[in-house]
């Protein structure tokens, strides 16, 4: 299993736990998020602290607009205790309401992580999801026990 990271997550330790978990990291410089996991997942990681700064410095729209422009499914995570962050902040109902935008205008989930060695699992756990689904086939057409040469045949026509 491959996973891409930005080249200015190597220094946050969640790549050395994401290999630790058994998946290859190849550092690269994306343009757009932190991780890329299969084939349409970008996942941009925030701190706590981040996400709320960025929703008063109006940087989270932005991104958000460019991860959905680039991705099928944007996801982001959010790392760290929220409950300190609202203890510090007088408009507790912007984030909320930054997490409802996010959901619905621009169809991004978020996740919420405690730490750097959740979030790794997290990534890992998307990456090996996203490549289960991949290799399995699904088959619209129920596939009848043919047990002569005529059934064979009708099968086919129909």
């Amino acid at each position: 299993m491959r996973i891409y990271a930005d080249y200015r997550e190597k220094s946050s330790g969640v790549p050395d736990l994401i290999r630790k978990l058994g998946a290859v990291v190849v550092f690269d410089n994306l343009s757009v998020g932190d991780y890329i996991v299969g084939d349409g997942i970008i996942i941009e990681r925030k701190s706590a602290s981040d996400y709320v700064k960025s929703i008063f410095d109006k940087r989270l729209f932005d991104q958000a607009a460019r991860l959905k422009e680039a991705s099928q499914e944007p996801i982001i995570i959010v790392e760290g205790n929220m409950e300190k962050v609202k203890k510090f902040m007088s408009n507790w109902n912007a984030v909320l309401g930054s997490l409802v935008s996010l959901l619905v205008d621009f169809n991004i989930r978020v996740i919420f992580s405690t730490s750097i060695e959740d979030t790794a699992y997290i990534i890992y756990k998307l990456a090996e999801k996203k490549g289960d689904a991949q290799k399995r086939q699904i088959s619209l057409v129920e596939k009848p026990k043919i047990s002569s040469l005529k059934q064979a045949q009708e099968f086919v026509v129909q």
